[in-house]
């Protein structure tokens, strides 16, 4: 049985309200929680890497093979920005919307990391 030591931070935190005559018409109040885990078979810097890329007719087939979830902010095949890139959960799979991609084509991705920094990348599109 694998053993998951599981740690939970606060990456951000925002509130606030939206005024309109005087008057609150809304309140806002967001948190972002990353939970971390220890003993996972490999680091995220490795799982970046395992990721398969798939051109398919409406855009690019993300593939996460790993436990991690990997939160995309962007992804771009050939300079042109893909459509709903969005985070792809451990052991799923999810299509970021384009038009024009074929086997071959370079993609480059942007992620947010475990620590709320930028990591990038590229691949080739199968």
């Amino acid at each position: 049985m694998l053993l998951l030591t599981i740690h939970c931070r606060l990456l951000c935190q925002f509130s606030g309200s939206l005024h309109f005559k005087g008057r609150i018409i809304a309140r806002v109040f967001v948190e972002l929680l990353i939970f971390d885990m220890e003993n996972l078979p490999m680091k995220p810097e490795e799982a970046y890497k395992m990721v398969r890329w798939q051109a398919v007719s409406n855009g690019v087939n993300v593939n996460n093979p790993t436990p991690y979830y990997l939160s995309y902010v962007s992804a771009e095949v050939n300079r042109t920005p893909l459509k709903k890139v969005r985070m792809v959960a451990p052991f799923s799979q999810a299509v970021f919307e384009g038009k024009g991609t074929h086997k071959g084509d370079k993609l480059k991705w942007y992620l947010v990391n475990d620590y709320g920094g930028d990591s990038t990348g590229e691949a080739v599109l199968q």
